[in-house]
């Protein structure tokens, strides 16, 4: 698919007028229906609208009783009726990750009351047992119990905004390499640091994507460590303090210098 002013084609398809109002990917406009013929990109097209995208936690709404759910809403609201209807498996994979987080959890029980809804508690085990409701409990803990039983249990891409906020700084390195490790595609989005030096030289070469609008106003991206700049100072610094060390208010010239080099 080519997008070049104000028209669009397809494929080998002669360029068409764009007569219609859209934001975002012309993708998102566009009828299956009109993608006859484009396997790869109805496939593209279907692969994004099936991103779940978690960009509004709010603790207010994670403590919240809910009724049955199947999935957890973007606010994180569903919570407690996600987590009844986990599985045992699933249920156990989220207490030990929170666990390794938080080594005094023992577990973690949902209750139905009436009409159907669902309450949330957390068990700790201190010199005594102590049993606290969802709505009493940190934000920090309520985001990562969000995060964690999505990587347990759901099958699609995962987007993630600014996952450090609310969460201590001595748990985001455990929470990084859970994602890493998910046998599930993960996007985050951050402006932190923090997140990238969790990440070993490789996997950051390989996943970190600097996003851009181009002179034209067009959305761009690329890879962060292929700009020639930053590959340099990967050799002596992480890849946060590289991230810190560089100014990308304007990357364009060192894109197309990498894009110069690429073609050679």
């Amino acid at each position: 698919m080519e997008v070049r002013d104000g028209d669009y084609r397809i494929g080998a398809a002669p360029f068409r007028r764009i007569e219609f109002d859209y934001q975002g990917s012309i993708l998102s406009q566009l009828k299956d229906s009109s993608l006859d013929g484009q396997a790869e990109l109805l496939e593209l097209k279907k692969l994004i609208g099936s991103i779940k995208s978690m960009d509004l936690l709010s603790p207010p709404q994670m403590r919240e009783r809910a009724r049955s759910v199947e999935e957890v809403g973007p606010g994180g609201e569903g919570l407690s009726a996600f987590i009844d209807g986990m599985t045992d498996k699933e249920r156990r994979e989220l207490i030990d990750a929170l666990r390794e987080v938080y080594p005094h959890l023992r577990d973690i029980e949902t209750k139905s009351l009436r009409s159907g809804w669902k309450e949330l508690k957390f068990k700790e085990k201190y010199e005594e047992e102590l049993v606290t409701e969802a709505h009493h409990m940190n934000d920090g803990t309520l985001r990562l119990a969000t995060i964690f039983a999505l990587l347990a249990r759901d099958d699609r891409i995962l987007l993630f905004d600014e996952i450090e906020n609310g969460i201590n700084p001595e748990v985001m390195e455990g929470l990084v390499q859970r994602m890493i490790e998910a046998p599930r595609q993960v996007i985050v989005t951050t402006h932190s640091p923090m997140i990238l030096n969790y990440l070993s030289d490789e996997v950051a070469k390989r996943s970190v994507i600097l996003l851009y609008k181009n002179s034209e106003g067009h959305t761009k991206s690329t890879r962060f460590f292929d700009l020639p700049e930053t590959r340099k100072k990967l050799t002596l610094l992480g890849p946060g303090e590289v991230f810190l060390d560089s100014d990308l208010r304007e990357p364009m010239e060192a894109i197309n210098e990498a894009r110069k080099e690429n073609m050679r």
